[in-house]
């Protein structure tokens, strides 16, 4: 197992793709990354982490950073082209979505963190098409005006949803994909409104016990 990432000068120059899944690394530190100019694609879940400081790395468009402790959330000005973003289970418990305004950031998956409705940055990002947020401590659906503006695909899956209705998409105007399974739904939404639009939709293991048209 790694506990740091040891000097890859030559390697690094060419490296599109790396990933150091399952070491035992818990600091970051810019220096360590600094080599890896070309890189397109980085993977470092489960290696303990608890913080991480990004060197520039002008070509990554991917990054994951999944199953690790980070509580805070990293800089990313150093990757001006990052368009996907995972930081599933870990400690976070807040979006600083203005944060990303200024990258062409598409998807971004944030389930299994300790996040709230109440602790994200209600702004539009117009890049933003995918945001996962299943099994977070959300309980009910959230009352963003300006998050949902350029979404397609919405995942509140495992956040303890007990109500829904077709008021709560006026907001996600372009949401055709939408997950709000595992919760304690009684009744299944009318959704004259919104629902025509939808292409894709998880409903799944609620406490529903008939289907209204």
């Amino acid at each position: 197992l790694w506990d740091s990432i040891p000097s890859m000068r030559n390697l690094g120059q060419t490296l599109l793709d790396f990933r150091v899944d399952g070491n035992v690394i818990p600091n970051v530190t810019a220096d360590s990354l600094q080599d890896f100019q070309a890189l397109n694609y980085l993977s470092m879940t489960g290696c303990k982490m608890i913080s991480i400081n990004l060197p520039h790395l002008p070509a990554l468009t991917q990054l994951d950073l999944s199953r690790n402790a980070i509580t805070t959330w990293p800089d990313f000005t150093n990757t001006p082209n990052l368009t996907e973003l995972t930081i599933a289970y870990n400690k976070l418990t807040s979006i600083p979505l203005s944060q990303f305004l200024g990258l062409p950031l598409q998807t971004l998956r944030l389930h299994g963190n300790l996040i709230t409705p109440n602790n994200v940055d209600d702004v539009c990002n117009p890049n933003l098409q995918h945001l996962k947020l299943g099994a977070n401590p959300f309980k009910t659906f959230p009352n963003w005006t300006q998050v949902g503006c350029s979404l397609t695909q919405l995942d509140l899956d495992w956040t303890g949803l007990t109500y829904f209705e077709d008021s709560h998409l006026d907001s996600f105007p372009l949401v055709v994909n939408l997950d709000i399974a595992h919760g304690g739904i009684t009744e299944f939404p009318i959704l004259h409104r919104n629902g025509p639009r939808l292409q894709w939709l998880r409903i799944s293991d609620h406490k529903i016990s008939r289907l209204e048209a």
